[in-house]
Parts: C-alpha cells; sequence; structure tokens
C-alpha cells in the first residue's frame, strides 16, 4: 500500500492518492486508513463500488476512513482518493492503513508523507522540475511545429490543386 504525495509544504491542500494492491489470492474486502495527528480531511473520492465509513474525532476532524462492501482481486490494485490539507509543522507523518481479504487475514501497512518548510527543496530538487518544466515546454513547442507544418502543407496543395483545376478549365 501506497500513498502520494509522499512530500509536501506545510498547510497545502491537496488530493491524495492511496494505492491498495491485493497481494494475496484472496481479494481485499475492506481498507481502513488513519489520519495522521495534524491532518484535516475535507472529502473523500466518491466511490459507487465501496461504502464509506468516516469516523470523527470530539473536534469534528475525519481521523479514520473505512472502505468495505467492495473488491479488490488478487493481483490487481485499487485507487482510493482523498482531499486533505498538511500539517502545519514540517516532518515526517505517518498514515496507517490495515486491509483485510475475504479470507479474514489482514495485512498492515504504514506510509509516509513528509512535510517540507517551503524553502528547504535541495538544489538538485529544484533543478530536476525545473527541468520537467523544461521538457513539457519543448514537447508542447514540437507538437505545435508540427502542426504547423501540417497546415502549411495542406494549404500549398489546395493551392496547387486549384491552380491545376483552373489551368484545365481555361484550356
Amino acid at each position: 500500500m501506497d500513498i502520494e504525495p509522499k512530500q509536501t509544504i506545510p498547510s497545502r491542500w491537496e488530493t491524495f492518492l492511496m494505492n491498495v494492491p491485493t497481494e494475496t489470492t484472496s481479494p481485499t474486502v475492506e481498507v481502513r486508513l488513519r489520519i495522521p495527528e495534524g491532518f484535516e480531511v475535507e472529502a473523500v473520492g466518491h466511490r459507487t463500488d465501496w461504502d464509506v465509513a468516516i469516523h470523527r474525532d470530539p473536534h469534528g476532524l475525519i481521523r479514520e476512513i473505512t472502505w468495505s462492501g467492495g473488491r479488490i482481486p488478487s493481483l490487481t490494485f485499487d485507487e482510493f482518493k482523498l482531499l486533505a490539507k498538511a500539517a502545519i509543522s514540517p516532518g515526517p507523518y505517518e498514515w496507517q492503513a490495515r486491509q483485510r481479504y475475504a479470507d479474514d487475514q489482514e495485512s498492515t501497512w504504514t506510509m509516509r508523507t513528509i512535510v517540507q518548510a517551503e524553502a528547504s527543496g535541495s538544489p538538485t530538487q529544484k533543478a530536476e522540475e525545473a527541468l520537467k518544466t523544461a521538457q513539457a515546454a519543448m514537447t508542447i513547442s514540437f507538437l505545435a511545429i508540427g502542426l504547423a507544418t501540417v497546415l502549411i502543407i495542406i494549404t500549398l496543395v489546395n493551392i496547387w490543386q486549384g491552380v491545376r483545376a483552373k489551368g484545365r478549365r481555361d484550356e
């Protein structure tokens, strides 16, 4: 089991995605997730194939979510979404999960999200982000150039066919 994003910044609202694999021969029939202290869950992604039970603390904050009534077959996975605000304080935060299978066996999982201060990104990490942005911009530029080239060729062919058809009528 895994949760994304693995890193965030304090108080950022994000869609968290929990990947739940079934690594046994018996399908998964229930998933329970405990929310780390300091995180605020605003909403749980809608699923028509799973029942969702939400457990709140005395302050009304969601502290645990249970998905049941669905099935994740053997050697497959499913995704569960939630909209949550990261903790205010930087540091590692652990999500505790329990997975129950149709044969009543259980697996427990600990997943981690690191809340980093905004300025704590390393130069290497910033360079990698800049490279990804540049690659995306370059890809879009190449697509635009390719599209423009195709449109120019189509226009030239149409002009050529028009001139050729006009020449035949004049004869």
